[in-house]
């Protein structure tokens, strides 16, 4: 801290002195131009003087002009005045006779202007400050130098001027001097005052970095430093209340990584076990785990995928996600790397990495069971509902009798049949799809046609409503490289789900546009209806099996299955495009469709 004292003292001391210093060069400037320049006003009033005197031609030399001259060079002892002619000669006294005033100042008199100038004058032996004002005849102008009659020249001692200035700056440096040394005195207090209080925060500081809280300061001095040393205590009351908390954290979170039901597996960046917890033991058996061993040191051929896995997110920071089989357990596990938060900008900043290990085993068989489940149940029904449809087409054909009861029945006999086929073609679509069983026939397929085929197979239930469509379709879209069927199954539901939930005598839209970049391009084609719309907070859960928006239609007969949207999902990912829905600011829902456009 003695460096800080000395530092804080030097930058005060180099302050004072140079502000000394530009105020005593300042001081001096302004005192030696105000002297020099009154000389110049007394030297020129005393030319103004005679020049009065001198100014008539008929006498010039006249003995009474001549003795006002002895008398004025009597009163102004310590100034020599010499009279010269018009040229600038001089012609008194007689002792200079005869020398000539300068080139430039004689050009200055000329202009009827007074000429002042500072020289070493050979006749006087000295340096001089010195003023010539001219001598102008009545009848002259004073920008005409022929009326120039004579020039008074007076010498001023500058021994005189210079010993006034000198002492005036003798003056301002013992000032200055003095004015220094006040300031030091009053810098090394004020320094001694800062870097005390600074001394003992500075001992506290290292305290506190050694792991010791328990120190305070005394609160003191200065307003600012009171407040520093008041918010050094409570920083140290806080970090102390933090380690301490965060040690319990830590004991919390490790309690809870050993409760989890999930393995947990964490290794330095050399590869060592740095936290395990029983479920990952368990996983892993029979691979022994121990803090601080190699990984590598314990795999066995078992598990040589899991320690591939940890070398590679290792080695390129990326998070891996592999599935591995140990005895007879399927086991998922997510790596992810541990990254350096000080490093981050760093090309190897990954300092370690975590795995989460999930016994999948009976998540894949329950899985599996499901769609077989679906599959079974689609083959089981589909005997019985042809079966009822055949007999609801020969109660129609009239081979039973009561007509108002036939037709009842045959109704709900027949939207019942076709509803459960639906639903059978449905609960089968998604199982092809779920066991990647469905291959694409891909073609090239104009929108405009498979629009068209799909409002074609509606027309019963628009014609029902008193829908109305709008298809607005431009006439430059380009084509899509689709399977016209499965193509054609998406847009079908898409417009039923419309058509449904649009009012009677609603409105369906269906628009297009090419959105060109990323090259080729995408078709993005929206359907809209008019209806209530999709509750907020049901839209993330629409695309879910069997999840339907209104609860009322669940048990209606006029309802859809559930599983419509779940297949124009499915199917418009095999295309490789996007779906996703909203509600439109005017009312009602939207579905937007984008498709990679042909190049």
């Amino acid at each position: 801290m003695r460096t800080l004292f000395i530092r804080l003292l030097s930058a005060q001391l180099a302050v004072v002195m140079i502000a000394m210093v530009a105020v005593g060069f300042s001081l001096s400037y302004l005192y030696t131009h105000y002297i020099f320049e009154t000389k110049e006003q007394e030297l020129v009033r005393i030319g103004n003087e005679l020049a009065k005197e001198l100014r008539e031609p008929p006498d010039f030399f006249s003995l009474t002009r001549l003795g006002n001259l002895l008398n004025a060079a009597n009163i102004f002892g310590d100034t020599a005045i010499w009279i010269a002619d018009g040229e600038g000669r001089v012609i008194l006294p007689t002792e200079v006779a005869g020398l000539r005033l300068g080139t430039e100042e004689r050009n200055t008199i000329y202009t009827g202007r007074i000429a002042s100038w500072r020289t070493y004058v050979e006749p006087l032996k000295e340096t001089t400050f010195s003023v010539a004002v001219p001598v102008i005849a009545r009848s002259g102008s004073t920008s005409d130098s022929s009326t120039i009659s004579g020039i008074v020249i007076l010498h001023s001692p500058m021994r005189g001027i210079m010993r006034t200035i000198n002492d005036a700056r003798r003056l301002i440096f013992l000032s200055g001097l003095l004015a220094i040394c006040l300031a030091a005195l009053l810098s090394f207090v004020f320094a001694r005052r800062v870097a005390t209080p600074l001394q003992e925060m500075r001992s506290v500081a290292l305290d506190m970095a050694r792991g010791h809280f328990n120190r305070r300061l005394e609160v003191k001095g200065d307003i600012e430093i009171a407040e520093l040393a008041a918010a050094l205590n409570e920083m140290a009351g806080r970090l102390g209340s933090t380690i301490h908390a965060l040690g319990e954290e830590k004991a919390k979170t490790e309690s809870v990584v050993a409760g989890l039901s999930e393995g947990v597996l964490a290794v330095d960046k050399e590869g060592r076990v740095h936290l395990v917890n029983e479920a990952a033991r368990q996983l892993l058996a029979p691979l022994p785990l121990h803090i601080g061993e190699l990984l590598a040191d314990t795999s066995s051929d078992e598990h040589q995928n899991l320690l591939n896995a940890y070398v590679q997110v290792l080695a390129n920071g990326e998070q891996r996600q592999i599935t591995m089989v140990a005895d007879k357990r399927t086991i998922q596990v997510e790596i992810t790397p541990l990254i350096d938060p000080a490093a981050a900008e760093l090309a190897n900043n990954v300092v370690g990495a975590v795995a989460l290990l999930r016994d999948v085993s009976e998540t894949q068989k329950l899985e599996k069971m499901r769609r077989d489940f679906i599959a079974d149940i689609s083959h089981e029904l589909r005997t019985p509902l042809t079966s009822i449809r055949g007999f609801a087409q020969a109660i129609l054909e009239n081979v039973v009798t009561g007509k108002e009861d036939i037709h009842r029945y045959l109704s709900v006999i027949m939207d019942e049949s076709m509803r459960m086929i639906r639903l059978t073609n449905t609960l089968l679509d998604i199982s092809r799809m779920e066991s990647h069983h469905v291959k694409l026939q891909l073609t090239p397929v104009s929108l405009a046609d498979i629009i068209a085929d799909a409002l074609s197979s509606l027309e019963p239930q628009i014609a029902e409503k008193q829908v109305v469509t709008q298809v607005n379709l431009p006439a430059e879209l380009p084509s899509i490289l689709a399977d016209t069927d499965r193509l054609e199954q998406v847009f079908v539901n898409l417009l039923d789900n419309a058509v449904r939930y649009a009012p009677n005598s609603g409105v369906v839209t269906v628009t297009a546009q090419h959105l060109p970049t990323p090259e080729p391009g995408w078709v993005e084609i929206t359907v809209t209806d008019n209806g209530p719309g999709i509750p907020p907070d049901e839209l993330p859960f629409i695309w879910e099996r069997f999840y339907k928006t209104d609860k009322a239609r669940r048990s209606n007969r006029t309802g859809g299955t559930g599983l419509g949207l779940v297949i124009v999902k499915q199917l418009i990912e095999l295309h490789k495009g996007t779906v996703e829905a909203g509600n439109a600011l005017t009312g009602g829902a939207y579905f937007t469709v984008r498709l990679p456009a042909m190049a």
